[in-house]
């Protein structure tokens, strides 16, 4: 009886502990989707099939989605927008040293930094 007094709380504490080691699947499958507010700051440009990149400092290039009216009135500035980003980056590449966005960077905010792009070093 005693032994049994003693097994009982030692499985219970060791299933305690097997549970808070195990990671629910939504929050490991979410976490590539995140819905968090992102700013990037660059020179905007025109895309080659059409809507606009935004080049950071680093040389990563950013596709825009969304605001298109609006960013047109920003082509050759340096701006900052905010926004969200559901893409993973490439790596760079003998061929494209810069890396390059896969997908489209969602902007819901534009705020212009200067009117010209230029490469001074702060």
């Amino acid at each position: 009886m005693r032994k049994t007094g003693l097994l009982a709380p030692m499985f219970l504490l060791s299933a305690m502990w097997v549970v808070a080691q195990q990671v629910p699947t939504s929050q490991s499958q979410s976490a590539g989707t995140s819905n968090q507010s992102t700013v990037i700051e660059g020179c905007l440009a025109s895309a080659s099939g059409g809507g606009y990149t935004l080049t950071d400092q680093a040389g990563n290039g950013h596709m825009l989605a969304g605001a298109s009216s609006e960013l047109s009135g920003y082509l050759g500035q340096q701006i900052r927008v905010t926004g969200t980003e559901s893409v993973s980056t490439s790596t760079p590449t003998s061929d494209n040293p810069a890396s390059q966005s896969n997908g489209a960077f969602s902007v819901s905010k534009i705020e212009k930094i200067s009117d010209t792009c230029g490469s001074a070093k702060k």
